[in-house]
């Protein structure tokens, strides 16, 4: 599906993984499906990992030359496309570092939207 047809199915979004804890994001003045960075509205609706249990969900949604972020102070999950240098990041703690599960088959992740 084209992305401009996104605005069509809603601006909620749900980010699912399987190396990471599932999100629901609800647009505030930042937004995913209408390509705007600022504030969004999270809730950790499954936890993965157990790492960093204490750590809120994150509150920023920023877009970057490479793909979107969802952060706090740092990135819990950055769609990273580049493939130059860097990695996509999927971190439970919003610290941009490994913290995700390892050793998975298969890691991936999905986004809906409604």
């Amino acid at each position: 599906m084209n992305f401009s047809q996104w605005k069509q199915l809603g601006r909620q979004v749900l980010i699912k993984s399987n190396i990471n804890n599932w999100l629901i994001c609800h647009p505030g003045t930042g937004s995913l499906v209408d390509w705007q960075g600022g504030s969004v509205s999270c809730q950790i609706v499954k936890r993965v990992t157990d790492t960093c249990k204490e750590r809120p969900a994150p509150s920023t949604f920023a877009l970057t030359s490479y793909g979107p972020v969802f952060s706090t102070t740092k990135l819990y999950y950055y769609f990273d496309g580049y493939t130059g240098n860097n990695w996509p990041t999927h971190d439970p703690c919003g610290e941009n570092n490994e913290n995700h599960v390892k050793n998975v088959v298969n890691p991936h992740g999905n986004i809906f939207i409604r």
